[in-house]
């Protein structure tokens, strides 16, 4: 029996997870090695979702995961392309490291003023404990504004 070109990816990760398949006139069955139909699908899909939906129940039968396609066509792409993806790990490692960094420089800026404070006063002291408490601000106003709800930037 011929398999749809839409199918044939499907009956090759099927095939990396162990289940043997079975094309019959009007789907394809996927059975695992004890000869039970773990998951079928129409032999030709009018849906383009179906073959994905039935790797994935494949995927959760065998207990792993197969190589995935990054970029699809799916309705979220669609509608999420005009959005700036702020999401991905890349972006959270950045923005982790750089409030790591705020966090270690508000420590040092807290201790230097500490001990501004405690020195003899002179014109210098008093211009370098200026910017400190004003950075200080920047700082604490910025950690400030990441505690506040995502739902300003949420369309």
């Amino acid at each position: 029996m011929r398999i749809h070109p839409r199918n044939k990816e499907l009956v090759e990760k099927a095939k990396s997870l162990g289940f043997s398949v079975e094309p019959t006139r009007r789907h394809i069955r996927f059975v695992d090695a004890e000869g039970k139909v773990v998951a079928s699908t129409s032999a030709t899909p009018s849906d383009w979702r179906s073959p994905k939906n039935a790797l994935a129940q494949l995927e959760r039968v065998a207990g792993q995961k197969t190589e995935r396609q990054k970029s699809g066509r799916s309705r979220k792409n669609v509608k999420m392309a005009g959005y700036i993806d702020t999401y991905t790990p890349e972006k959270q490692r950045e923005w982790s490291e750089r409030i790591a960094h705020l966090l270690d420089e508000h420590k040092t800026l807290v201790l230097e003023f500490k001990v501004l404070a405690v020195q003899p006063v002179t014109n210098s002291d008093i211009n370098r404990a200026a910017k400190v408490i004003r950075r200080i601000a920047e700082i604490e106003d910025f950690l400030i504004e990441l505690k506040q709800p995502v739902e300003k930037f949420v369309r």
